[in-house]
């Protein structure tokens, strides 16, 4: 969520907190779907997050959960399920050695000093900050009134009476309209886990490639044979052997429900 729609949820949520903090706090149901098929196609999904919202336990919605994570790594890997274990392994490997080395190129490339998308963020709060009001009270705390609101703003603390900001990272519409009042530059007061540089430490480390399955099974010293079995002695058991707990039937004739005789 960007701009408006971004703040005004922050906003609520937080005087939600401040002002019930014993009140339980719920999202509807069909907004969370809306978002949801948008990067989740097929019904198996859905159903999925049905079943954990309408879970009644605790349990319950773990379980449906762990269904749901297990399925999103399916569908990943589909093409991929008829192979061996170690097939599927190296498959894997690949796709997140190019994905983690398309990632770290592609941002080398980019000269912003922040992230792509934090950017577009902040170039739409500029041109929506064209509209506030800046009334400095010092040098550091200015007051901005913007749609009928006002709101404190500190540049050097980087907040906002709003809480956007705090609880962001990122210069709220008001922390926009204070910073270019100010003559200073949004980018700078941008929280620097959105920065290039902090993007570049985390895919700085690559993932090694492989060796050839063929080549290591030649140069492994181990020689893996079937474990060698013993013989029981007594007859071999034919039937499993039940549980304590487990239930059966009342009707069949068996040892367990053969009436005893009791003596006069």
């Amino acid at each position: 969520m960007l701009g408006t729609e971004h703040r005004f949820s922050a906003v609520i949520l937080q005087s939600f907190v401040n002002l019930l903090p014993h009140t339980g706090h719920m999202y509807c149901l069909n907004h969370l779907l809306d978002n949801y098929k948008k990067q989740f196609k097929g019904k198996l999904y859905t159903d999925l997050l049905c079943q954990a919202t309408y879970a009644t336990t605790e349990n319950g919605f773990e379980t449906a959960m762990k269904k749901f994570i297990s399925e999103s790594f399916n569908s990943r890997i589909v093409q991929t399920r008829e192979l061996p274990i170690i097939s599927v392994i190296d498959w894997i490997q690949k796709k997140l050695m190019k994905h983690l080395y398309d990632r770290k190129t592609k941002m080398e490339q980019y000269i912003g000093p922040i992230t792509p998308k934090i950017q577009e963020r902040l170039e739409k709060l500029k041109t929506m900050s064209k509209n506030c009001v800046v009334s400095p009270s010092s040098y550091n705390v200015v007051e901005v009134s913007c749609r009928g609101k006002s709101f404190s703003t500190d540049i050097e603390k980087k907040c906002c009476s709003c809480r956007v900001w705090g609880l962001t990272g990122i210069p709220c519409i008001d922390g926009i309209a204070t910073i270019i009042y100010w003559r200073r530059v949004p980018e700078d007061f941008v929280d620097i886990c959105f920065s290039k540089e902090t993007y570049m430490k985390v895919y700085s480390t690559p993932i090694k490639p492989f060796p050839d399955l063929n080549d290591y099974l030649a140069k492994s010293e181990l020689n893996v044979v079937a474990p060698v079995i013993k013989k029981q002695p007594g007859r071999p058991k034919i039937l499993r052997r039940r549980q304590a707990d487990e239930p059966r039937n009342p009707y069949k004739n068996t040892r367990i429900n053969k009436p005893t005789l009791q003596k006069s």
